[in-house]
């Protein structure tokens, strides 16, 4: 299975993780991740926690999600996990960066 495709089908699951995309693309740590890097521009992990915290952004912005719920729909395992995950991305937590979007 293509990498992307796999990640991207799997995306919001708390079972992605990189050891589960390389037993899924049947590749071996070190060639997984370097081919991934080389193809991508960043590893893995950096690329699904990318999209999970784009995808937190999208329903903070255009739903009435709690915070909580948009931690568990994205695949964090934890509201904590979630919040300083986005505050270190964002340079805010979730809530406050919830505050300073107007919803379309």
């Amino acid at each position: 299975m293509n990498m992307i495709s796999c990640i991207h089908n799997q995306l919001f699951e708390v079972v992605l993780t990189v050891q589960h995309l390389r037993e899924e693309c049947g590749l071996n740590g070190k060639s997984f991740s370097a081919r991934f890097k080389k193809n991508i521009g960043r590893h893995p992990r950096d690329y699904i926690v990318y999209h999970r915290i784009e995808m937190g952004k999208i329903l903070l912005r255009e739903t009435d999600l709690t915070v909580t719920d948009i931690a568990m729909e994205t695949g964090f395992r934890s509201l904590s996990s979630f919040a300083k995950t986005f505050l270190n991305r964002e340079g805010v937590s979730p809530s406050v960066w919830r505050s300073s979007r107007s919803r379309s």
